[in-house]
């Protein structure tokens, strides 16, 4: 019998009926109940599905879109880095070496297709080669990087995107149930989730893609399960990207041999011998990874608590320090800050949907020099996060820029020096060092979360002024009222994550200068405007116009939530995709696949100066 996580990931219907029969009426041959069953298998049941979308469809599709548009700019991002784009080069001469694929795939910018696993296989570890791509903070992992690419390797050209769209939201739901029955011990003993969890949920979304039946999508996800793993010693290296890449290429394969007919243990991820007991997980946590899934969801991972998108490449677990440190780099001294310095990290203006103050400057380095008398000033700095919030950030001397992606020390150096954390300084090249020097110099203090309902005063009796986000509001459902902010601890939010952070910066002068953010710029509660998103993959591609049309097939989407694109930069295809439109001009998968084939080759470019 299959199992029951599998039953869920068939029944599952987040955008309601319509999108259930998109890929079908998209290829012109109606509604189907399922593309591959199992011969034994008895016929699917229809009141699996909902017979209507939920109130939460609008919302769910604009995340969803968000999303995809957000991972394929990491993506195609990699063009512009030439070592992430030798290192994917690497992985595309050895898969063009075993031949050529009968039923290529597309891998986002690389100009060629490949046989769908190795097309998984590329995708997903050029979607998090530079970790620009999305987190999610029940994952503990990236899962857009992980589920994107195993749904554009499974997907046939005549798919509609609403099927694509469905897929993902299932997807991501598996593996943030699955990330929280595994908890912080799953990470602290070394795994890397966006493999354990992320091979299974590639698993799921490809499953819910390919309408297979319960039978074969127990198939699927009990391969998935014997074949999930990844290890955080690769941080810093090109084998943390991989693990999404061997995540993605383990759904592709297991929904692959699911559907040719492989029978296999219909327990391997929750039953008694499964992949989370064998994590340690009980008995009791792993029946509640059902909890209201397989019927109408009230509750989807993707819009509660959301997903985190980046400004930067680096990991997620500094950013609540990076806008720290970008508030107090604001307030250095005149004659410190220079033009670099006035910029890096603006006060979020009241009101403002998320800010848009970049962490640093325009400029990565002041010509006169600002960034060595910044560091002659700082004799040091304390960043202060909770106990094992910086479990990721594993390099605390790092050596190359690669290894700064995961080191709080490095990140906050470049800040307060007025050096943007991005590509320049993120590279597998060693770092400067006026910001080894500064790194030195950074001091990690774990400070747990206030449980007392009263606040603390400073000496003169007075409360300490947080930073505007460390505001006493509530940030979802699930926290209480007497969440309080105390000096220097931050709040105590009940029920979700705390990210709190603070930087203590202590000048030569005796001057010392504080910050502190609860949620860092990019997360659900402090969402980049929508534009941010937009702009991220017009700079990725260097093509304005076709960074549109990708926009246009993902679809108009709602902005009232703050959770979608502006519906101004969706153009038409909301008459393509609406309910009653003709089902053959609906966005398909082909589209997207040919937009998404060959970016811009920064290498290849004409030199001005040539007279050819």
């Amino acid at each position: 019998m299959p199992d029951a996580l599998a039953r869920a990931v068939v029944a599952a219907d987040p955008l309601g009926d319509r999108a259930a029969t998109a890929a079908g009426r998209a290829a012109g041959a109606g509604p189907r109940e399922s593309d591959v069953r199992s011969p034994a298998a008895p016929p699917q049941a229809p009141a699996l599905r909902s017979p209507a979308a939920s109130p939460q469809a609008p919302a769910l599709r604009a995340a969803a879109a968000r999303a995809i548009a957000d991972v394929i700019a990491a993506s195609f991002a990699v063009a512009a880095d030439p070592s992430a784009r030798a290192d994917r080069d690497r992985l595309v001469a050895w898969a063009l070496a075993e031949g050529a694929a009968a039923d290529p795939r597309v891998v986002i910018g690389a100009g060629t297709g490949l046989a769908p696993a190795r097309a998984a296989l590329v995708g997903g570890f050029q979607a998090h080669l530079l970790d620009l791509d999305d987190t999610h903070e029940l994952v503990r992992g990236h899962p857009s990087a992980v589920l994107v690419p195993t749904l554009l390797a499974l997907a046939r050209p005549e798919d509609g995107i609403e099927a694509m769209l469905a897929a993902y939201i299932v997807g991501l739901e598996v593996m943030a149930r699955l990330g929280r029955a595994l908890g912080p011990a799953h990470y602290q003993a070394g795994w890397h989730p966006t493999g354990t969890a992320g091979a299974v949920a590639a698993a799921a979304a490809g499953a819910h893609l390919r309408r297979l039946d319960e039978q074969a999508a127990s198939t699927a996800l009990s391969v998935a399960a014997s074949r999930s793993g990844g290890v955080r010693a690769q941080f810093g290296t090109p084998g943390k990207p991989l693990h999404a890449g061997l995540a993605a290429q383990t759904g592709v394969e297991s929904v692959a041999w699911a559907a040719a007919g492989l029978h296999t243990a219909e327990d391997a991820v929750l039953g008694p011998a499964g992949l989370l007991a064998a994590h340690g997980v009980p008995e009791a946590e792993r029946r509640a990874v059902l909890d209201g899934f397989g019927a109408p969801v009230a509750r989807w991972a993707l819009l509660d608590p959301g997903v985190w998108f980046k400004r930067y490449p680096f990991c997620s677990a500094a950013m609540s320090a990076a806008d720290a440190a970008a508030e107090t780099a604001a307030r250095l001294p005149d004659h410190l800050s220079g033009p670099a310095g006035a910029a890096a990290g603006a006060a979020e203006p009241a009101g403002a949907a998320a800010g848009a103050a970049d962490l640093a400057g325009s400029r990565p380095v002041d010509p006169e020099g600002s960034a060595a008398s910044r560091a002659a000033a700082i004799a040091e700095v304390v960043v202060r996060m909770r106990p094992g919030a910086d479990a990721a950030l594993i390099h605390t001397a790092p050596r190359t820029g690669e290894e700064a992606r995961f080191s709080v020390e490095a990140i906050l150096a470049l800040i307060l020096l007025g050096l943007a954390p991005d590509l320049t300084h993120l590279s597998p090249r060693p770092l400067p060092p006026v910001v080894t020097d500064l790194a030195a110099r950074v001091r990690r203090e774990h400070v747990p979360a206030p449980r007392s309902p009263e606040v603390a005063a400073d000496a003169d009796g007075s409360a300490q002024n947080c930073h505007s986000v460390c505001r006493n509001e509530p940030t979802d459902g699930m926290q209480s009222d007497n969440s309080v902010s105390v000096p220097g601890r931050g709040t105590a939010p009940v029920g979700r994550r705390d990210f709190w952070a603070q930087v203590e910066v202590r000048l030569r002068s005796g001057e010392v200068l504080r910050a502190e953010v609860q949620r860092p710029l990019g997360s659900p509660d402090r969402p980049l405007p929508d534009e941010a998103v937009r702009d991220k993959l017009v700079a990725s591609l260097g093509d304005a116009r076709r960074a549109a049309e990708i926009l246009d097939l993902l679809g108009p989407t709602p902005t009232a939530s703050g959770t979608g694109l502006d519906p101004a930069s969706a153009g038409a295809a909301g008459s393509a995709s609406a309910d009653d439109g003709d089902p053959a001009s609906a966005p398909s998968i082909g589209q997207l696949a040919r937009l998404l084939y060959e970016s811009p080759d920064p290498y290849d470019s004409p030199d001005p100066n040539d007279p050819a």
